[in-house]
Formats: C-alpha cells, sequence, structure tokens
C-alpha cells in the first residue's frame, strides 16, 4: 500500500502533492521505485493507490480515453467530465473483471449474463456466479487534480469508484492509501492550512503528515514532493480546463531538513516544569472562588465561540436535533453557573442546589460536549463523520 496526499491553496494557484515511492507485492516490497502520479495532456492529474498496479493502469487509460473523446480539439474537461469519466471507468473495468475472471468460460458478456444467465445456468449457479461477480475487488483510490478557471481542484475517489467532492466550504486537500487516516488526522490539525500563502509552509505540513504516516505497514520511508500550477493559454487567460505546466519536484534529499525538523520536534524533550504540573494537578475542590471565576470566563469564552460553529453547522444540516437539544441543556448550565459566580452564592435549579464547585463541573461537561458536538458536526460537513459520544455530570 502506499500514502498520497494532494492539497490545494487557492490563494496561491497551486496544488501540492507528496507521497511514498514503496512498491509492495505478495513477496517483496522496494523503495525509492515508483513516482505515485500521473499526467495527462488533458489538464486532469492523478495520485493512485492500488493493490495491483496494472488495474490502476486500466482505470486511468479508460479515464483519459473518455475526456480525449470529448471535443479534441477544444480539450474542455471540466470537473464534470472528469467525474463522468471516472463512474464509467470503474463501471466498465467492473465488468471487465466479471466477463474475464467469472463469464469468461462462458464467453458471455455481463449483460448477457444478467438478462439471461439464471435461465441458461439455473437458480443454483446463477446465484453462485453473481455472488462471485459481486465479490469482485477493484481496490484503486485516486486523488484527481486540475485547475478550472484558475481555480484547483481536489477529487478523491475511493476504492470501487466512489467520488468523495470537496465541498467549497470544506478543506480542500485529501490523502489515499493505507497510511490516509494519519495524515488527514495532522492535516486536520492545523486549521491555518487552508489560509496560507506561503508554499514552503503548505509543503512541510504536507510533508510532516506523510512522516507521521510512514508508521503504518506498507508506507515506504522515501518521499517525492511535487508542485502544480495553471499554465495559460495562447492569450494569457486562463481556459476552461487550464493545462498544467511542467511540477516542480522534490525528492528525498531535499527533504531531508524538512524531516530532520520533524524529527525534533516529535522527539523534543518534554520540560521538567510542564511534567511536574502535570504531575501535581488542582482538583476542582482546592480551588479559589477567584479562580473558580477566572476558570468560569475561559469556559465561558470557549462555549460561546463553540456554539457560533454549531449555529452554522445547524444552518448547513450537519447538527440534528438531539445534538441541538444537548447545545440548549449545556446554555442551561451556563447560565446557572453564571447566576452562583455573580452573586457568589447556592442557586437552586430545578434539579439540586449548585454550589461554585458543583456548577464548575457541570460547566466543564457541558463545554466537553458541545466541543464534541462541533467536532463531530465539522467531519460530517468535510465527510468523515463520527456518532457524538457524550459525558454525563452524573
Amino acid at each position: 500500500m502506499t500514502v498520497c496526499i494532494a492539497a490545494a491553496s487557492s490563494n496561491l494557484k497551486q496544488i501540492v502533492t507528496v507521497s511514498d515511492m514503496r512498491v509492495e507485492t505478495q513477496t517483496a516490497s522496494m523503495d525509492n521505485a515508483l513516482l505515485k502520479f500521473r499526467v495527462s495532456p488533458l489538464g486532469w492529474h492523478c495520485l493512485f493507490s492500488a493493490s495491483d498496479i496494472s488495474r490502476f493502469e486500466s482505470i486511468w487509460a479508460r479515464i483519459n480515453a473518455f475526456l480525449f473523446a470529448l471535443d479534441p480539439a477544444k480539450q474542455q474537461a471540466t470537473v464534470a467530465n472528469v467525474e463522468e469519466a471516472v463512474e464509467k471507468a470503474y463501471r466498465d473495468e467492473r465488468r471487465h473483471m466479471a466477463e474475464v475472471t467469472v463469464l469468461g468460460h462462458w464467453t458471455m458478456d455481463l449483460p448477457t449474463f444478467e438478462s439471461d444467465g439464471r435461465a441458461k445456468f439455473g437458480d443454483d449457479l446463477f446465484t453462485k456466479m453473481h455472488a462471485e461477480i459481486s465479490a469482485l475487488k477493484i481496490d484503486v483510490e485516486l486523488l484527481l487534480f486540475g485547475f478550472n478557471f484558475g481555480l484547483p481542484h481536489i477529487m478523491q475517489v475511493g476504492s470501487e469508484g466512489v467520488i468523495e467532492k470537496n465541498r467549497p466550504a470544506g478543506p480542500q486537500f485529501g490523502a489515499i492509501g493505507s497510511g490516509k487516516y494519519i495524515a488527514l488526522d495532522s492535516l486536520y490539525s492545523h486549521a491555518d492550512l487552508q489560509r496560507s500563502d506561503d508554499s514552503g509552509y503548505i509543503i512541510y505540513r504536507l510533508c510532516e503528515a506523510k512522516f507521521a504516516a510512514e508508521t503504518t505497514p506498507g508506507v515506504g520511508p522515501d518521499t517525492t514532493v511535487a508542485v502544480f500550477a495553471p499554465a495559460p493559454l495562447g492569450n494569457g487567460v486562463p481556459g476552461l480546463t487550464d493545462m498544467l505546466a511542467s511540477p516542480t519536484i522534490l525528492n528525498d534529499h531535499d527533504l531531508k531538513k524538512a524531516r530532520a525538523l520533524w524529527q525534533h520536534r516529535k522527539n523534543a524533550e518534554i520540560p521538567e516544569r510542564i511534567l511536574s504540573g502535570l504531575r501535581g494537578g488542582l482538583s476542582v475542590a482546592s480551588m479559589s472562588e477567584l479562580a473558580l471565576l477566572g476558570a468560569y470566563v475561559d469556559a465561558a469564552k470557549a462555549y460561546s465561540a463553540a456554539m457560533d460553529d454549531i449555529v452554522k453547522l445547524r444552518a448547513d444540516g450537519f447538527v440534528g436535533d438531539d445534538q441541538w437539544e444537548t447545545c440548549k441543556e449545556a446554555g442551561q448550565q451556563i447560565r446557572e453557573a453564571a447566576a452562583i459566580f455573580r452573586s457568589n452564592t447556592k442557586v437552586s435549579s430545578l434539579t439540586k442546589t449548585l454550589t461554585p464547585i458543583i456548577a464548575f463541573q457541570h460547566l466543564m461537561v457541558a463545554i466537553a460536549n458541545i466541543e464534541q458536538i462541533r467536532r463531530n458536526a465539522s467531519h460530517g460537513r468535510n465527510g468523515s463523520g463520527d456518532s457524538p459520544h457524550l459525558i454525563t455530570s452524573e
């Protein structure tokens, strides 16, 4: 397997790709063996991850054949054209696999099998063959990228051809291969990545994600970075589909200093003052009222910021009714805590009498739940959401 990463910068009008170079078979593996991007004269290139490289080459050839057939003179391959080409390529490849591996002995194509197979083979054999066809796996992931009207686009394709579209409001980066989850975790931790107009910073963060993913089986240590930008057409105005200029390539030798910095930060000794503070800790019960008040103010600010995001996410349909009710309950706990800290007295709620310490404990649980809802909703908007796991205050 592998890891391949791509990020688009609208500010710089660039697409940066980072990948390893390992090739693995069932019996051996080899590093520094293969560049894992392919270029197309139509202005859409790709990174790939595949258990069988020949399967990828077949799909890539099908995609390019479809795009070439559109209008060879204008070569106006839009995002919609590329999506259609990808879906057709995977569909045709799956059909080819079925006709070669399952139906080849019978010299029958897939449409004929679907229409006449049950009558020809009988229920039992037809069901068996249908199950074999359904079990076929293409196992080819793609990261396609290109420019339309000068703006970069990234299209991530799952192993069986499902297109995972980058929403305009979401992050313009993607990763494929066995190391993609670690790489994406690293990229999501840098909120400023999408806003940066520093190509060096973007390259470093993508390399950092790749280096971290090297702990995943199948990801090799050798690294290739390629930076793509649109090449203006004859009159200097980017066209509907901008041809990509020749990429700038950085290899593992060029990246030694970046890797050294990452290793240094990863292995940096933790200062004793930090460890000491962690060992001692501070219980809520031992906090002074002034310290509780300061902590409350910080927590209330965190709640306000998180709720601003949640309101927007709910408007976009990414926060459900149950989650919204949890947010409203948290707001009530905030208000109760505010009353306590304003009056410095106990306050009776509907169910119990709250002291400043108990109110603060409830407040921290509310903040944790609000933040979990915000994170899950944000990841859901970006295509990788999980159900929230809420904390109870009991």
